[in-house]
């Protein structure tokens, strides 16, 4: 996995102090699986928490950071 695999947008929504996340497929050489499902080169997808990304052989799950 290279950095210019994927890549990971933070947005903020308007009139809001919440956020949205876009995951892109960029170059990606190993297989991109967002919950299951194959993305293409080019391909981007909002993520949800609890979303489980897969790159190549790693497993991430896009989790909500609980402040301290």
């Amino acid at each position: 996995v290279s950095r210019r695999s994927l890549c990971m947008e933070v947005i903020t929504k308007p009139d809001s102090n919440d956020y949205s996340y876009k995951l892109t497929v960029r170059n990606a050489t190993n297989p991109v699986l967002i919950n299951g499902q194959e993305m293409v080169s080019g391909k981007s997808v909002y993520l949800n928490y609890g979303d489980t990304i897969l790159v190549g052989n790693t497993i991430l799950t896009f989790k909500r950071c609980e402040k301290r």
